[in-house]
């Protein structure tokens, strides 16, 4: 019986709680029926699935709480849940609900029939504990078989089990299987490029608080990168924690004034860092141009994937992870796909920690007619310097001239004449037309895996309210530029809240949050993404079906 209980617990990671649950098996009778509450790692450690596999089979109910409510005495960002086992169970079979706020909510998942508000916050802002039938989940084999496809399980019981908010959302998970390639190990080759510490400590990378000019001096970190921007932020003077950053303008890396971001370190010997850099594929791996991810995916942000490309020469510190690839156009289609809602989700239901090629490995690359359009859209969304103009030749297609913008209800300056060869029009820089592409990405990857519209839109409402809060409350001018945004993770974007309250009715120019004087057009609006969904929705049928 110890050898055993021993088995069952080899391969995850060390948890006392974990000893409990096979000694609690082996003392139950033919019929008996246990409970414990306990934290949710052996549901999603990659390595616990021998442990998944006895527990599945065993599993009456799983309830898992989010802990924003401080039910349990710990931090609020760790999940617990409650688990009911049964010996007398005869075929994998359990009811299954997630993200409960409150124990009352659970009530509600089994009798009431009428349709409530799924998301996960309620109109004030406040955590939602209403529940319905929709929220209970029933999880057989069927069910497993689609996780272990979708997450690259060596056997359908071993497979983690998703956070799953609704029947709806567990349709959009069966969406990402079936029918579509997925990377493979030769298509990709990564590298954490310089462990932050060891390459301070070893005279590789020197703290720097200046302007840099090159991208060979150009070191990221974590904080630099964001939504398919490599300009997303830069350290201030005396950098000392990931907060101590600010948003960069754009406009002042298309037209030239910003080559390369501020970063926190330069390279302090050439000689020797020259030296250090990784080989991968036979070739310096900063010769490529490459994919890199924000190593952490917090599990307490809805946008926990921070996804872009960056050109040749530019490195990083292990807060970031990246991989070149021998198909440049793959890995630009790749970033079109990872930058949008629907992917996300799909990251964000793994429950991982950290960004791995184990993660990168499970994402689908349909080969269909969307293709090219979320190519282009990624490329250009990435391409706001002269450092991509090679990359754009590279991957260049005829195809890419006669794309057009799904939306036209809301003035853009998307529609140019696009060729092979860079300038500020390829390049899409300004708040406005960032918005709109990445609405019109999160469209076109949901019907290159045959998503419905209203899948999408459920899929928005459930699981980003803070997001769909912050676009209430983010107006823009005429002109496409972000006059007042309650957005926190636009730090210094826009005017201030009392300057807005002074102008938002006219036309004004003032000076911005970074210091820099700007002219206003109004009258000013905000955007509703449902509403544009539907309107990309249809132009895209008409475009490519």
């Amino acid at each position: 019986m110890l050898l055993q209980r021993s088995i069952v617990l080899s391969g995850g990671q060390t948890d006392l709680f974990k000893c409990f649950l096979p000694l609690a098996w082996s003392i139950l009778n033919s019929s008996g029926i246990g409970g414990y509450v306990h934290p949710e790692g052996v549901y999603e450690e990659q390595n616990a699935g021998i442990l998944r596999e006895a527990l599945y089979k065993k599993l009456v109910y799983h309830f898992q709480f989010q802990n924003e409510k401080d039910i349990f005495p710990i931090a609020h960002s760790k999940t617990f849940s409650v688990n009911v086992f049964s010996n007398a169970k005869e075929s994998i079979d359990f009811l299954n609900i997630n993200n409960l706020y409150d124990v009352e909510s659970i009530e509600g998942c089994f009798t009431n029939t009428e349709e409530v508000n799924h998301s996960k916050k309620d109109i004030l802002g406040n955590w939602n504990v209403q529940t319905d039938i929709h929220r209970l989940i029933r999880i057989t084999e069927e069910e497993l078989a689609v996780f272990a496809e979708i997450y690259g399980a060596e056997r359908k019981l071993y497979t983690r089990l998703p956070v799953i908010h609704t029947d709806t959302l567990l349709s959009v998970l069966k969406c990402f299987t079936g029918r579509f390639e997925k990377l493979n190990e030769n298509d990709f080759f990564g590298s954490e490029m310089w462990h932050e510490t060891y390459a301070v400590r070893d005279g590789i990378i020197k703290a720097y608080d200046g302007e840099i000019e090159k991208p060979e001096y150009c070191v990221l970190s974590g904080p630099n990168i964001g939504e398919a921007n490599m300009y997303s932020k830069q350290p201030r003077i005396n950098c000392s924690s990931k907060g101590d950053y600010d948003n960069i303008s754009l406009d002042e890396v298309v037209s030239g004034q910003c080559v390369v971001p501020r970063v926190k370190y330069i390279p302090a010997d050439s000689e020797l860092y020259f030296k250090n850099l990784p080989v991968v594929d036979g070739v310096k791996f900063d010769e490529k141009y490459r994919i890199v991810f924000r190593k952490m995916l917090s599990k307490s942000s809805e946008l926990n994937l921070k996804c872009t490309l960056i050109p040749p020469k530019v490195s990083y510190v292990n807060s970031i992870v990246g991989y070149s690839f021998r198909d440049e156009g793959k890995m630009v289609y790749l970033s079109g796909l990872l930058n949008s809602l629907v992917y996300i989700y799909l990251i964000n239901s793994t429950g991982k920690m950290n960004f791995t090629s184990n993660t990168i490995s499970i994402v689908p690359v349909p080969d269909n007619q969307y293709k090219n359009a979320i190519m282009l859209r990624g490329l250009r969304l990435n391409a706001i310097s002269p450092l991509y103009a090679n990359l754009l030749k590279h991957v260049y297609t005829d195809e890419f001239q006669m794309d057009k913008t799904l939306i036209s209800s809301i003035k853009t300056s998307l529609d140019c004449n696009i060729t092979n060869e860079w300038n500020e029009l390829f390049a899409i820089w300004r708040d406005l037309d960032r918005y709109i592409t990445m609405v019109e990405l999160d469209v076109l990857a949901a019907k290159g895996i045959g998503m419905t519209l209203k899948q999408l839109i459920d899929l928005y409402s459930i699981n980003y309210p803070n997001m769909d809060d912050n676009e209430k409350n983010t107006w823009y001018d005429q002109e496409g530029k972000i006059v007042f945004t309650t957005n926190k993770s636009f730090v210094k974007y826009g005017v201030s809240k009392e300057i807005w309250e002074k102008n938002k009715d006219k036309s004004f120019s003032d000076t911005d949050l970074l210091g820099i004087n700007r002219y206003y057009v109004a009258p000013y609006f905000r955007t509703d993404r449902v509403s544009l969904y539907k309107e990309a929705w249809d132009m895209a049928s008409k475009l490519y079906e």
